[in-house]
């Protein structure tokens, strides 16, 4: 008793001679953050802002006022891009697969640049899909309804001697709602051919090798050359109907550059649910002079009008 008792004095003691210590030190100097990831056959863009202290919650501040050059393929494009404010700006150049993209932005005395490859698109074949249907009456009786989930089955013919990179993600659209926005799709895959050692982080379940999440990025690194057959499994939309919604299975090709940026992205996004003790990530960036990213992609997109 008396142990306890020592215990919240000691507690109390602590939590009275709680004090509040603002910061006094050197604060870092704000960079030039800059990241574009153009999609092939989709105009160029690119966001601009300046990083922002650890320490402290200020808002990002945009850049509205760089010089944004351009390359392709090793030819400097006439003229810059046009400031749209909130620090975007369009390059209105539409990148094409296999394009080398060199991005330069100045602001007074600083410049960034980085420059990256386009990927080709995926090559996809044998899409299809399997439905498991139940049939339900509405609950008086007067008309039945369906729903239906999913499985979805498609073969992916990787490219051998080279090292490529992938997403998969999905998404859902009702058709009779001109106002709403196509949402995101919860799925699994159940196959650790694709999954990198990093991906671990996403998987959910202690002990269970298959992914569940809404974004899936992997390497080609143990399926280097094949057609691999991939199935799509457990989707989160599990009310689905028969009339009027259509699935999106979008399957890209990413730069290196880009695989490698989304993926510590990710990682450090997961490590905050481990909070305190998780170890930091480095964010993974290739703009000289800065921070931030330029990489590529190129989309397959698979469509199933349900």
């Amino acid at each position: 008793m008396k142990r306890i008792f020592f215990i919240i004095i000691g507690a109390l003691l602590l939590w009275g001679c709680e004090k509040t210590i603002e910061f006094d030190g050197e604060m870092t100097k704000p960079y030039i953050v800059m990241i574009s990831q153009p999609e092939a056959d989709s105009v160029w863009m690119v966001d601009l802002s300046y990083s922002r202290f650890l320490l402290l919650s200020q808002e990002i501040k945009t850049i509205d006022d760089a010089t944004v050059t351009m390359e392709v393929n090793g030819s400097i494009v006439s003229g810059s891009a046009q400031s749209l404010g909130d620090g975007l700006y369009n390059t209105h150049i539409v990148p094409q697969s296999g394009d080398t993209l060199t991005l330069r932005a100045r602001v007074g005395d600083e410049e960034v640049v980085a420059g990256c490859r386009m990927p080709f698109s995926p090559t996809i074949t044998d899409f299809h899909a399997e439905y498991d249907t139940s049939y339900y009456e509405n609950w008086d009786g007067s008309s039945t309804y369906a729903e239906c989930t999913p499985r979805y089955h498609f073969k992916l013919h990787d490219k051998a001697g080279e090292k490529n990179y992938y997403r998969i993600r999905m998404f859902f659209k009702d058709d009779d709602c001109e106002d709403c926005e196509i949402e995101n799709l919860y799925f699994s895959i159940e196959d650790p051919l694709i999954y990198d050692e990093d991906v671990v982080v996403v998987i959910l379940n202690e002990g269970e090798n298959y992914f569940y999440g809404h974004s899936l990025m992997f390497s080609d690194e143990r399926i280097d050359g094949t057609t691999h057959n991939i199935a799509i499994d457990n989707i989160s939309q599990s009310f689905l109907t028969r009339s009027n919604n259509t699935v999106i299975i979008e399957v890209s090709a990413l730069s290196r550059e880009l695989y490698l940026y989304l993926s510590s992205l990710e990682a450090a996004e997961n490590g905050d649910d481990l909070g305190f003790f998780s170890e930091p990530v480095q964010i993974i960036c290739n703009v000289k002079g800065g921070i931030g990213v330029l990489g590529g992609m190129s989309t397959t997109t698979l469509t199933d009008k349900l």
